[in-house]
């Protein structure tokens, strides 16, 4: 009797759809690849790939590649701002670790994941708008009204990494889709608070989680939801940092389809939000982007496009900086309630519903921290064997 084949569908054709394609198709799983984008473009910036990275890249078939395209520098070197005084010197040399330290844009790493993917297994201008699940298989619906199926999903916007911190439970970093870090990511807190949690039974206490957007505490509550406090939303506008004359209710600005009304706030990370009469109709794809890259962003923003039903209750779809639309984002839904109530007719606490699902926010008002509450439920899990590599060392 023949055994079929494992089919797995993978939501994102960034760097890390194509780096797990082109691995598991390694080990003959069959592999859909759906992209929301209609076309690849160089975008990002540079990135660095320690050695422990490099083996796995050479394991995917692309280091040839890359290193025609990047250098290599011989050490590492943590530096003074101020001063431009070395604190500290990692050397890099080939021959210590078995494989190289690389510098290279990051378009220049998709391109090389790209070219081990075939073509005709990424679907392009396929954006998702729903995952049903019945009899084994998982159905993708896309906004084309287009479906596939497969036996397993995986989708990511961006990859969290858990760290060791003495002073708090834990600490997180977040790389966005494109590669960049950000400072925080709200429903990202959520789901590695109750990774936690589960894994060592911390559910009887709050954990503290660092990151570089700040402190939040994060609380399991007894009915399988998780709570994370995000601190006081910062109504400054040079917080985000965004170039106004002072802190305003709403600002102004031009872009090329007409000029646009907004809010402003920092949950850790910038927000604009954009009140709509519909979300359904809103110009995510055109007013998101435009708004992200804005010269008053200087360090980008993402873009909120909120629609408010009642007091309580508000529908939002959100434009995040290095990724694009989402189905959910956790600081945006903050953002939205937090200017809503400030300037606007929001209540303590609202329901706020996005593509991906339900969330909670809650907030009493000034000088109280922001509250966001939703589910978290395990997708998959999987291992990487770690004997052969070099761990990277922390600063």
């Amino acid at each position: 009797m023949s055994k079929t084949k494992l089919s797995v569908a993978i939501v994102g054709a960034g760097m890390g759809g194509l780096a797990v394609a082109a691995t598991l198709r390694r080990v003959g799983i069959d592999v859909q690849v759906y992209e929301q984008a209609a076309r690849f473009a160089r975008i990002g910036a540079g990135i660095q790939m320690m050695p422990n990275s490099m083996k796995v890249l050479r394991g995917i078939g692309v280091e040839d590649r890359l290193r025609a395209t990047s250098f290599a520098p011989f050490s590492h070197l943590n530096r003074i701002a101020d001063t431009g005084e070395v604190t500290r010197e990692l050397p890099m040399p080939e021959s210590l670790y078995n494989a190289p330290y690389l510098c290279m844009h990051r378009a220049d790493l998709h391109d090389a994941l790209a070219s081990v993917v075939p073509s005709e297994i990424i679907h392009l201008n396929k954006k998702l708008v729903g995952l049903d699940q019945a009899g084994g298989r998982v159905t993708l619906r896309f906004e084309d009204g287009s479906t596939a199926s497969a036996d397993a999903v995986v989708g990511a916007d961006g990859v969290l990494l858990l760290d060791a911190d003495p002073e708090l439970d834990f600490a997180m970093r977040y790389y966005n889709a494109d590669g960049r870090p950000a400072d925080w990511c709200g429903n990202g807190a959520r789901c590695i608070a109750t990774l936690v949690a589960r894994r060592n039974s911390r559910r009887e206490r709050p954990m503290r989680l660092g990151s570089p957007g700040g402190v939040v505490d994060a609380v399991m509550r007894d009915d399988g939801l998780v709570s994370v406090a995000f601190g006081l939303p910062d109504f400054d506008p040079h917080s985000l940092p965004f170039e106004a004359a002072a802190e305003a209710a709403s600002y102004h600005i031009d872009l090329s389809s007409g000029t646009v009304e907004f809010g402003a706030v920092s949950i850790g990370n910038p927000h604009a939000v954009i009140r709509v009469a519909s979300v359904a109709d809103a110009p995510v794809d055109t007013v998101g982007p435009a708004m992200e890259n804005h010269a008053r962003f200087p360090r980008r923003v993402n873009v909120g496009f909120v629609e408010i039903v009642s007091p309580e209750h508000v529908r939002l779809r959100v434009f995040e900086r290095g990724t694009g639309e989402t189905l959910a984002c956790g600081t945006g839904a903050c953002a939205a309630v937090a200017i809503g109530r400030r300037h606007g007719p929001l209540a303590e606490e609202v329901r706020v519903d996005t593509r991906g699902g339900r969330l909670i926010v809650g907030w009493r008002g000034p000088g109280e921290p922001i509250w966001l509450t939703g589910p978290a439920e395990t997708s998959f899990e999987g291992q990487v064997e770690l004997q052969d590599y070099v761990m990277e060392e922390s600063a």
